[in-house]
């Protein structure tokens, strides 16, 4: 029987809150700046 290893949580995880609230505000300033962008994505709706 191997031993499994016991890991706390990872980077990304331990961040996640201030990842999604830096894409939030990213998301946002390409709405604003880059018009084009939502219109393009709009298309494959």
């Amino acid at each position: 029987m191997g031993k499994s290893k016991i890991t706390g949580i990872g980077f990304f995880e331990k961040y996640l809150t201030i990842w999604v609230a830096l894409f939030m505000v990213v998301g946002v300033l390409i709405g604003k700046f880059l018009p084009g962008i939502p219109d393009l994505l709009g298309r494959f709706e």
